[in-house]
């Protein structure tokens, strides 16, 4: 938790604001490869539900209007990278420092570990899937996954509490 020098208290985001120009199929392109999306996928009599993640799939982030993210600032560049492909011009894109209450960050991370992840049995929340192969051997490849996750994880502030506390259930 930081403190500005007016008092206020908060944790540091970059907040990116974008004006994607495009519209129709070029525009469905770029929010699918921002945000993810499901589908649904039929074989024989089975349905299944599948998602297939955006680039903010993996950076925790938080929605703040229409075309407004919020993202921990160890992810800012990553992400603007991705939208400055030549792909999505014309587009307009601002970058702002800005203070997030200690609530939203925390929402933030409850929405991140309730995303999907794809284990061998199927796609499951990661919070769900860290409880999961906890009672795995450490030889199993899906224990092993959410490992190398949690790892990739720790390195944004956002969400160092929430990997350490994960870990901790993982070596129990």
């Amino acid at each position: 938790m930081m403190e500005t020098s007016s008092g206020k208290k908060g944790v540091w985001a970059k907040i990116i604001s974008f004006d994607l120009g495009a519209t129709g199929s070029k525009k469905v392109k770029f929010y699918r490869q921002l945000f993810g999306f499901h589908s649904t996928r039929r074989r024989g009599t089975q349905t299944r539900r599948v998602f297939t993640p955006g680039i903010l799939s993996k950076i925790p982030h938080l929605v703040l209007g229409k075309s407004v993210v919020a993202v921990p600032p160890e992810a800012c560049s990553q992400l603007l990278d991705f939208l400055s492909n030549p792909q999505w011009k014309p587009i307009q894109v601002h970058v702002v420092d800005g203070l997030l209450s200690a609530e939203q960050v925390r929402r933030a991370v409850e929405e991140f570990f309730s995303r999907p992840v794809r284990l061998t049995g199927g796609e499951v929340p990661l919070s769900q899937a860290v409880r999961a192969v906890s009672r795995r051997d450490a030889g199993d490849p899906d224990r092993r996954f959410v490992e190398r996750l949690l790892d990739q994880l720790g390195r944004f502030e956002w969400l160092k509490e929430a990997v350490r506390r994960a870990k901790e259930e993982l070596s129990r």
